[in-house]
């Protein structure tokens, strides 16, 4: 049987009001004698204090919603385990929303965990949303009276505290790595474009063409979303548009067009030279160990995290932005052109 305030008044022969204040830490005039007895029998009952009735007292519910766009992407998944491993040292619980990378799956997460009253949420933004929805969900985090932290992908309209990776600046340096290397019919194998992530670095990957002085040509795109499908499908269309090397804008795209390599005899790295994007902790074991722009995820989930709940602690909804740097980390899959 569950212990509860009623059990332990019981047992200690006092009121529950008497217990009440003792146990949620209240000023009172209750004998020393009599304190000592309540807290020894809350813990021989194994006592702990419903978090919920808490909660409603304190108007904190020690709980933050994290709201995902797929947790089947590694890079995400990775990035919702070090955030409840962080929220946690805080004496937090998460409670995790799956998109589907759905706006309006969005919204209803959002509209859901204010209902549920966390004390704040961190978000990773979808791509599927229409103008509708974003508005939308910009006007109902401003709304909130709670505090919001933007994790990664963005919602450029609104006025929301950021903690995002400088994408433009990724594309530039994974398609400056290929330029360097000697090719110039490189292929971009984009993701959702309702992302600002991926238009970012759509951008980086133009101003380093710009640079070198290669033309910017439309038909080496190929729209992929983000799934390991999209790059099987997006091998043959590169080959047949002979490009020499792809910029994939995310790991789970490139393990795509890893699987069609393999299944056709192409040699990555040597027949065709791939950059990948997140930088998953499974790259560097792959047979062909691939060459991809490190998110600093562990920094950004730990800085996110750290975010939320000093504003929380001071209840505000300040705005700004903390942007990371990405890293290129170069293994195999990259190679000069032949």
């Amino acid at each position: 049987m569950k212990a509860t305030i009623k059990s332990i008044a019981k047992e200690c022969n006092l009121s529950i009001t008497s217990v009440s204040l003792v146990l949620n830490g209240k000023p009172n005039r209750i004998s020393e004698e009599s304190r000592k007895l309540i807290m020894d029998t809350a813990k021989r009952q194994n006592y702990s204090p419903n978090q919920v009735a808490v909660g409603l007292v304190k108007g904190k519910t020690r709980t933050v919603g994290l709201i995902l766009s797929d947790i089947s992407n590694l890079f995400l998944a990775e990035i919702a385990k070090i955030v409840e491993e962080e929220v946690k040292k805080y004496d937090y619980t998460v409670i995790f929303g799956n998109t589907g990378d759905s706006g309006k799956r969005e919204l209803e997460y959002i509209q859901g965990f204010l209902a549920k009253n966390v004390d704040g949420i961190m978000l990773l933004h979808s791509s599927d949303t229409t103008k509708a929805e974003e508005r939308k969900i910009s006007e109902t985090i401003q709304k909130s009276g709670i505090p919001f932290v933007m994790l990664d992908n963005d919602i450029e309209t609104a006025d929301i505290f950021r903690c995002i990776s400088d994408n433009e600046e990724g594309g530039y340096v994974a398609t400056s790595h290929l330029l360097e290397l000697g090719h110039r019919r490189i292929g971009s194998l984009l993701g959702p474009m309702g992302q600002c992530s991926v238009r970012d670095r759509l951008k980086g990957y133009k101003r380093a063409l710009a640079k070198w002085q290669v033309p910017f040509e439309e038909e080496l795109l190929y729209q992929g979303d983000f799934t390991i499908q999209s790059g099987i499908s997006a091998m043959p269309y590169f080959l047949e548009k002979n490009v020499s090397a792809i910029f994939s804008y995310n790991d789970m795209m490139t393990y795509g067009l890893y699987t069609y390599a393999r299944e056709n005899n192409i040699k990555i790295g040597q027949e065709i030279s791939i950059v990948s994007y997140d930088d998953c902790f499974i790259n560097n074991i792959l047979d062909v160990p691939l060459t991809s722009i490190k998110q600093p995820r562990v920094e950004m989930a730990r800085k996110a995290t750290e975010c939320l709940m000093d504003l929380i602690k001071n209840e505000t909804k300040d705005s700004g932005s903390i942007v990371f740097k990405p890293k290129l980390e170069i293994r195999n899959s990259t190679g000069r052109l032949p």
